[in-house]
Parts: structure tokens; sequence; C-alpha cells
């Protein structure tokens, strides 16, 4: 196995989508042969406990995206000297760095003996593809690499037309974390909401975000909820688009049938996985340079669960759901094709049975992040 370095600015315990997927594949890997680089900015108390905690080295440094490009370009020079002292000290053989721009430029000048891996998830990508200057240096540190990781097919396809040969790029979709004990006592959600035990319990969990599809699941209710009037939209989460999904509400006189819990504990969380009947996320790409979804971990997470899943046919969705067997796929634009598919699994208990069923297993079976540090291994 090789010795690694990953070189990133996002690792916990911030918080946020590629910090967990890191963290993920770090943590599973041999901590031994495994080091970490990252920022030093936030809490200095919170880093150091956060990484006394881990069975891996982890080093801090003042590096951070949340400055200009071009100063950020100058923080290169402290890091690649950095860098090179943690590859002189651990013998290491392989960068990974979890940011492509600007980080990735260093693998320019480590040398031919150092191999180097840049991820990409999704925005980073579509953001540079649309900056003359950062398109260029991307293609650059991607022609340059030995391999490039990424978690979709859609972000891979995004790649290949920056004009990156396909076998040269990686797919590790993020892993599943199995829990490591189910809590004591489950959560009495029905009891805890006032639920009906016959009511179907339709859920989405994610952050109050336009392109996350709460919109046109809401004017799918709408559409069937005459002849469909024992069920509830559970909307877990905040975010900026939460005033405009309750006024939506509101107009469409949808308030006894769609309840906003705002943001949960895990525990919670658990409890509404195993009281819902059906999750739904129908996700779509908002904008030209496409605010997008890179791919979907809450959909692994109802599945483990053994609910069905539906999910917006967009962005790195497709890789996240086996169509017709471990939920459905839609077009997250037409709340028609919503209603439809959420009738279908309210009115067909086996079939919803078999969908969750499926689920669960695909998630056990191929989903985990033992599974994702296979892949990572063989490359």
């Amino acid at each position: 196995m090789s010795r690694r370095l990953f070189v990133s600015v996002d690792f916990p315990p911030m918080i946020g989508g590629i910090q967990n997927y890191l963290y993920g594949l770090v943590s599973n890997l041999d901590p031994t042969e495994t080091y970490v680089l990252t920022s030093s900015k936030g809490d200095k108390d919170a880093n150091e406990a956060f990484d006394n905690k881990q069975n891996f080295k982890i080093y801090r440094t003042n590096i951070s995206s949340g400055i200009h490009f071009t100063k950020q370009l100058f923080k290169l020079i402290p890091l690649y000297y950095e860098i090179k002292r943690i590859v002189r000290e651990h013998k290491i053989e392989e960068i990974h760095f979890g940011n492509a721009l600007p980080i990735g430029l260093l693998g320019f000048f480590l040398g031919k003996k150092i191999e180097y891996y840049p991820y990409l998830y999704g925005l980073d990508i579509l953001h540079a593809k649309n900056t003359f200057y950062k398109r260029v240096l991307l293609q650059g540190i991607l022609k340059r690499a030995s391999n490039i990781i990424t978690i979709s097919n859609y972000t891979k396809n995004i790649i290949t037309s920056l004009g990156i040969e396909e076998q040269r790029i990686k797919i590790i979709s993020p892993g599943f974390k199995l829990p490591d004990e189910q809590p004591s006592e489950v959560i009495n959600i029905r009891r805890k909401y006032n639920i009906n035990t016959d009511t179907k319990v339709i859920l989405t969990v994610a952050r109050l975000h336009e392109r996350k599809g709460h919109d046109n699941v809401i004017h799918a209710l709408k559409m069937m909820i005459e002849d469909n009037p024992n069920v509830v939209y559970v909307i877990c989460g905040k975010g900026p688009y939460k005033e405009t999904l309750k006024n939506m509400v509101k107009e469409l006189e949808l308030e006894e049938v769609v309840l906003f819990t705002g943001e949960v504990s895990d525990e919670e969380l658990i409890g509404w996985y195993q009281t819902a009947d059906i999750f739904i996320m129908a996700s779509r790409q908002i904008g030209s340079i496409g605010d997008v979804e890179g791919y979907g971990i809450v959909f692994l997470e109802a599945n483990y669960y053994g609910v069905p899943v539906i999910g917006g046919n967009s962005g790195g969705i497709p890789d996240a759901i086996i169509n017709e067997e471990t939920g459905y796929l839609v077009n997250p634009n037409h709340p028609e094709e919503i209603a439809e598919k959420i009738v279908y699994l309210i009115d067909n208990e086996n079939i919803r049975k078999t969908i969750g069923y499926n689920g669960k297993n695909w998630v056990l079976d191929r989903c985990t992040w033992e599974e994702r540090i296979k892949i990572l291994n063989s490359i």
C-alpha cells in the first residue's frame, strides 16, 4: 500500500460535503500510511480536539478558500515547502489534492517520483470552466495528474469535456458510514408530531435551497392531495429558501399536510427514516453554470433504513439511485411526473417494500466506505 498525503483546504471539524467525503476516505485507510495537511483556520481548540481523536496524523497550516483566488496563489509558496517537508519525513509516495484548484498546481513541482491525484466534485469544475484562466490552469493540473478522482458519472462527463481521457478519471462516490450502534430508544415520531398510524409519510432531508426541489414536490402534493388526502410531507432541514417554501405552502392551502421540522438531532433523524414510507429529493440544476447535486448521500441513508427513494434525474443523482430497483428517477422540473411516482408507491405497498429491501441490500453490499476504499486502492 502506498504512503499517501491528503492536502485539502476542506477537512473536519469544518462542516460540509467535501469535508465529510475526504474524512470518509481518510478515516478508512491504514492510519500508519495516511497523513493529512489541511487548514488551520477556524477554532484552534476545536481543531486540536478533533485532531487528537484521530488515529492518523494531521498537520495544519495557513491555507484558506475564503480569499481572492490570486491571494490563494501566493499562499502556495509556503504550502509547497510544507508539503516537501512532510514528503521527506514520511517518505510519501502519493499526494491527493482534495481541492484541485489552486492547490493542485503544486503537483507540477513535486517531481516525477511523486504521483498526484486531484479530486473534483461538480460545482468546482463548472465554475472553473466558465473562467478562462481557471479553466486553463485546471486543464494543466488534470493533464499532468496520475489520475483524476471524482464522485459521479455526471462529474466525469464534465471532466472529459475539458479534453481529459476517460480512462484516467476514476469514480469514487461518497460512501455510507454504517451506524456504530442504534440508539437505545428511537424517538416515536408519530406520537411526537401527532401523525396518525395510517398516514403515509413522505420525507425530504436536505438544506432548504432552491436546487433541492422542495417546491416542485409541494406542487406535486397539491395535484394529488384531493385523491390522496391521507399523507404528510415532512421537510427536515434549514436554509435560505425556508420562507419561500412556507409562503408557497400557505398559498396552496397545504398547511395541514406539510410539516417543517427545522434541523433535527441525529436520534430524531433516525426516527424519521424509520417512519417514512417514501423519501424524495427532486434536485435540479439551477443556472447555466450549474448549481447542481454532485451525488446525493441522503438517498443511501434512506435506503439503509429500507425506504424507497425518488430522486431528480439531474447531476450525480443517477449514481445514487438504481432506477426501478432501489428507487425511481423523475424529471425534477415536472411536478406531474413527481406526483405520479409518489402515488404509484403509495398505492403499491408490496413494491414499496421490495424497493426498500433492494435499497438496503445495495447500500450494505456496494456503498459502504469499505467498498469505496477498495476502488481507491485499485487505482
